[in-house]
Protein backbone atom coordinates (compact mmCIF):
# COMPACT_ATOMS: atom_id res chain seq x y z
CA UNK A 1 0.00 0.00 0.00
CA UNK A 2 1.62 3.02 -1.00
CA UNK A 3 -0.43 5.61 0.21
CA UNK A 4 -1.65 5.32 3.56
CA UNK A 5 -4.33 6.79 6.02
CA UNK A 6 -3.40 6.38 9.74
CA UNK A 7 -4.55 6.99 13.02
CA UNK A 8 -2.58 6.71 15.97
CA UNK A 9 -5.21 6.92 19.42
CA UNK A 10 -3.90 7.25 22.88
CA UNK A 11 -5.28 9.00 25.62
CA UNK A 12 -2.01 7.80 28.45
CA UNK A 13 1.54 8.68 26.76
CA UNK A 14 3.01 6.20 28.59
CA UNK A 15 1.12 3.65 26.85
CA UNK A 16 1.07 5.93 23.20
CA UNK A 17 4.81 5.33 23.44
CA UNK A 18 4.52 1.62 21.53
CA UNK A 19 2.03 2.90 18.87
CA UNK A 20 4.33 5.39 18.09
CA UNK A 21 7.09 3.83 17.90
CA UNK A 22 5.78 0.64 15.57
CA UNK A 23 4.27 3.90 13.24
CA UNK A 24 8.21 5.26 13.30
CA UNK A 25 9.78 1.88 12.43
CA UNK A 26 6.91 0.36 9.85
CA UNK A 27 4.12 3.05 9.10
CA UNK A 28 5.83 6.60 8.46
CA UNK A 29 7.11 7.62 5.28
CA UNK A 30 6.14 9.86 2.17
CA UNK A 31 2.30 9.49 0.97
CA UNK A 32 1.39 8.74 4.50
CA UNK A 33 -1.46 11.00 6.42
CA UNK A 34 -0.96 10.42 10.21
CA UNK A 35 -4.09 11.68 12.40
CA UNK A 36 -3.24 11.80 16.20
CA UNK A 37 -6.16 11.38 17.80
CA UNK A 38 -5.95 12.30 21.50
CA UNK A 39 -8.35 11.76 24.02
CA UNK A 40 -8.96 14.55 25.99
CA UNK A 41 -11.80 15.79 27.96
CA UNK A 42 -9.42 19.40 29.44
CA UNK A 43 -9.11 22.92 27.90
CA UNK A 44 -5.36 21.91 26.95
CA UNK A 45 -3.49 19.14 26.39
CA UNK A 46 -1.13 17.69 28.95
CA UNK A 47 2.76 17.74 29.43
CA UNK A 48 2.88 14.21 28.64
CA UNK A 49 0.52 14.30 26.22
CA UNK A 50 1.89 17.27 23.88
CA UNK A 51 5.76 15.65 24.19
CA UNK A 52 4.23 12.46 22.50
CA UNK A 53 2.62 15.07 19.74
CA UNK A 54 5.83 16.93 19.45
CA UNK A 55 7.80 13.38 18.81
CA UNK A 56 5.68 12.49 16.95
CA UNK A 57 5.42 15.56 14.45
CA UNK A 58 9.38 15.36 14.14
CA UNK A 59 9.26 12.32 13.04
CA UNK A 60 6.58 13.14 10.39
CA UNK A 61 8.72 16.17 9.22
CA UNK A 62 11.84 14.36 8.66
CA UNK A 63 10.35 11.62 6.87
CA UNK A 64 8.10 13.20 4.53
CA UNK A 65 4.64 12.55 5.95
CA UNK A 66 1.65 14.94 6.80
CA UNK A 67 0.10 14.93 10.50
CA UNK A 68 -2.47 16.66 11.73
CA UNK A 69 -4.43 16.48 15.32
CA UNK A 70 -7.40 15.52 15.95
CA UNK A 71 -9.50 15.61 19.83
CA UNK A 72 -11.81 13.33 20.93
CA UNK A 73 -13.54 14.67 24.31
CA UNK A 74 -17.36 13.84 24.05
CA UNK A 75 -17.75 10.02 22.63
CA UNK A 76 -14.71 9.52 22.19
CA UNK A 77 -14.73 6.05 21.45
CA UNK A 78 -17.46 6.36 18.80
CA UNK A 79 -15.72 9.37 17.27
CA UNK A 80 -12.81 7.58 16.47
CA UNK A 81 -14.54 4.12 14.92
CA UNK A 82 -16.11 6.76 12.89
CA UNK A 83 -12.46 7.64 11.98
CA UNK A 84 -11.66 4.31 11.00
CA UNK A 85 -14.23 4.63 8.32
CA UNK A 86 -12.39 6.66 6.53
CA UNK A 87 -8.74 5.28 7.25
CA UNK A 88 -6.32 2.55 5.82
CA UNK A 89 -5.09 1.74 9.22
CA UNK A 90 -5.30 2.63 13.01
CA UNK A 91 -2.80 1.88 15.27
CA UNK A 92 -3.86 1.67 18.84
CA UNK A 93 -2.66 0.48 22.70
CA UNK A 94 -3.37 -2.90 23.70
CA UNK A 95 -4.63 -1.64 27.17
CA UNK A 96 -6.79 0.79 24.51
CA UNK A 97 -8.77 -2.11 23.54
CA UNK A 98 -10.24 -3.22 26.27
CA UNK A 99 -12.50 -0.14 26.60
CA UNK A 100 -13.75 -1.19 23.04
CA UNK A 101 -16.56 -3.57 22.21
CA UNK A 102 -13.93 -5.10 19.40
CA UNK A 103 -16.40 -8.02 18.37
CA UNK A 104 -19.31 -5.57 17.94
CA UNK A 105 -17.98 -2.25 16.79
CA UNK A 106 -14.98 -3.63 14.72
CA UNK A 107 -17.35 -6.01 12.60
CA UNK A 108 -18.48 -4.16 9.55
CA UNK A 109 -16.26 -1.50 7.30
CA UNK A 110 -13.58 -0.94 9.97
CA UNK A 111 -9.68 -0.07 8.42
CA UNK A 112 -7.13 -2.61 9.58
CA UNK A 113 -5.78 -2.57 12.78
CA UNK A 114 -2.74 -2.44 14.68
CA UNK A 115 -2.69 -3.12 18.63
CA UNK A 116 1.00 -2.50 20.12
CA UNK A 117 2.06 -3.40 23.48
CA UNK A 118 3.55 0.39 25.80
CA UNK A 119 6.65 -1.46 25.76
CA UNK A 120 6.79 -1.95 22.64
CA UNK A 121 9.96 -4.75 20.80
CA UNK A 122 10.73 -4.49 17.47
CA UNK A 123 8.86 -7.17 15.12
CA UNK A 124 11.54 -10.33 14.99
CA UNK A 125 8.36 -12.74 14.54
CA UNK A 126 5.29 -13.42 13.26
CA UNK A 127 2.11 -15.74 13.93
CA UNK A 128 -0.43 -15.98 11.47
CA UNK A 129 -3.55 -17.18 13.01
CA UNK A 130 -5.14 -19.83 10.49
CA UNK A 131 -8.29 -21.73 10.57
CA UNK A 132 -7.61 -23.43 7.24
CA UNK A 133 -10.30 -21.70 5.13
CA UNK A 134 -9.51 -20.17 1.84
CA UNK A 135 -10.16 -16.84 3.32
CA UNK A 136 -7.67 -16.19 5.34
CA UNK A 137 -5.10 -16.40 2.83
CA UNK A 138 -6.65 -13.13 1.30
CA UNK A 139 -6.37 -11.89 4.83
CA UNK A 140 -2.99 -12.80 5.06
CA UNK A 141 -2.00 -11.16 1.72
CA UNK A 142 -3.70 -7.86 2.39
CA UNK A 143 -1.22 -7.91 5.38
CA UNK A 144 2.11 -8.49 3.25
CA UNK A 145 0.23 -5.62 0.92
CA UNK A 146 -0.13 -2.95 3.92
CA UNK A 147 3.61 -3.79 5.49
CA UNK A 148 5.45 -5.38 2.56
CA UNK A 149 8.87 -5.17 3.59
CA UNK A 150 10.66 -5.21 7.22
CA UNK A 151 14.04 -4.07 8.65
CA UNK A 152 15.25 -7.44 9.22
CA UNK A 153 13.85 -10.80 7.45
CA UNK A 154 11.12 -11.93 10.78
CA UNK A 155 10.64 -15.60 11.61
CA UNK A 156 7.25 -16.70 10.37
CA UNK A 157 4.98 -18.89 11.59
CA UNK A 158 1.73 -20.62 10.29
CA UNK A 159 -0.37 -21.50 13.38
CA UNK A 160 -3.23 -23.68 11.63
CA UNK A 161 -6.11 -24.53 13.94
CA UNK A 162 -8.79 -27.36 13.12
CA UNK A 163 -12.35 -28.30 14.50
CA UNK A 164 -10.86 -31.88 14.24
CA UNK A 165 -8.13 -34.17 12.54
CA UNK A 166 -10.59 -34.88 10.03
CA UNK A 167 -10.67 -31.39 8.81
CA UNK A 168 -7.55 -30.83 7.00
CA UNK A 169 -6.73 -28.84 3.65
CA UNK A 170 -5.46 -30.22 1.05
CA UNK A 171 -1.61 -30.85 0.90
CA UNK A 172 -1.84 -28.85 -2.62
CA UNK A 173 -3.70 -25.98 -1.02
CA UNK A 174 -1.29 -25.84 2.00
CA UNK A 175 1.68 -25.98 -0.53
CA UNK A 176 0.62 -23.37 -2.53
CA UNK A 177 -0.23 -21.55 0.52
CA UNK A 178 3.37 -22.03 1.91
CA UNK A 179 4.86 -21.35 -1.55
CA UNK A 180 3.31 -17.92 -1.44
CA UNK A 181 4.89 -17.11 2.15
CA UNK A 182 8.18 -18.11 1.50
CA UNK A 183 8.06 -15.05 -1.17
CA UNK A 184 7.89 -12.90 2.43
CA UNK A 185 10.59 -15.53 3.85
CA UNK A 186 12.33 -18.06 2.87
CA UNK A 187 11.54 -20.44 5.44
CA UNK A 188 8.13 -20.30 7.21
CA UNK A 189 7.15 -22.58 10.12
CA UNK A 190 3.88 -24.60 10.60
CA UNK A 191 2.00 -25.46 14.03
CA UNK A 192 -0.93 -27.77 13.23
CA UNK A 193 -3.46 -28.12 15.66
CA UNK A 194 -7.19 -28.76 16.92
CA UNK A 195 -9.13 -27.35 18.84
CA UNK A 196 -9.06 -26.04 21.72
CA UNK A 197 -5.74 -24.46 21.68
CA UNK A 198 -3.65 -25.68 25.05
CA UNK A 199 -0.61 -24.69 26.87
CA UNK A 200 0.73 -27.88 26.00
CA UNK A 201 -0.08 -27.98 22.01
CA UNK A 202 1.47 -24.49 21.85
CA UNK A 203 4.44 -24.78 23.47
CA UNK A 204 6.38 -25.22 20.54
CA UNK A 205 5.41 -21.50 19.41
CA UNK A 206 7.56 -18.58 20.13
CA UNK A 207 5.42 -16.08 21.79
CA UNK A 208 6.44 -12.50 23.57
CA UNK A 209 6.94 -9.00 23.16
CA UNK A 210 8.49 -8.95 19.84
CA UNK A 211 5.84 -10.95 18.03
CA UNK A 212 2.94 -9.74 16.06
CA UNK A 213 -0.04 -12.09 15.65
CA UNK A 214 -2.29 -11.69 12.75
CA UNK A 215 -5.33 -12.94 12.35
CA UNK A 216 -9.04 -12.08 11.75
CA UNK A 217 -11.76 -10.86 14.59
CA UNK A 218 -13.87 -13.80 14.54
CA UNK A 219 -10.79 -16.47 15.04
CA UNK A 220 -8.65 -14.33 17.86
CA UNK A 221 -12.15 -14.14 19.65
CA UNK A 222 -12.64 -17.88 19.81
CA UNK A 223 -9.19 -19.26 20.74
CA UNK A 224 -7.79 -15.96 22.75
CA UNK A 225 -9.64 -17.52 26.27
CA UNK A 226 -8.25 -20.83 25.59
CA UNK A 227 -4.78 -21.26 26.79
CA UNK A 228 -3.17 -18.74 28.97
CA UNK A 229 0.10 -18.90 26.71
CA UNK A 230 -2.07 -17.03 24.07
CA UNK A 231 -4.46 -14.49 24.68
CA UNK A 232 -3.53 -11.89 21.90
CA UNK A 233 -6.38 -9.35 23.05
CA UNK A 234 -5.76 -9.03 26.14
CA UNK A 235 -1.74 -9.66 27.10
CA UNK A 236 0.82 -7.17 26.91
CA UNK A 237 3.57 -9.43 25.38
CA UNK A 238 2.88 -9.31 21.90
CA UNK A 239 1.15 -6.76 18.63
CA UNK A 240 -1.75 -7.60 17.24
CA UNK A 241 -3.31 -7.27 13.72
CA UNK A 242 -6.59 -7.28 12.60
CA UNK A 243 -7.57 -6.75 8.65
CA UNK A 244 -10.40 -4.73 8.23
CA UNK A 245 -13.90 -6.83 8.24
CA UNK A 246 -15.93 -7.20 5.10
CA UNK A 247 -19.28 -5.39 4.77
Amino acid sequence: MTHKKVLVAFDEAASAWGPVRFLERYVIGKNVEVTACVVSDEATLRPDQEEILDFLSARCIENGARMRLRRLSDQPHKELLHLCTYADLLLISKSALRPLALERDFTHGSCALVAVPAHFAPVNHIVLLSDAHTADVHRFKQFFQVFPRWDEEPDLTLLRVVKSEEETESQEEEAMFLDYLKHYNRSVGVLRLTEPLTDRGLRPLKYDSATLVVGTMGSLISHSGNAERFKPFYDDNSALYLPPQPV
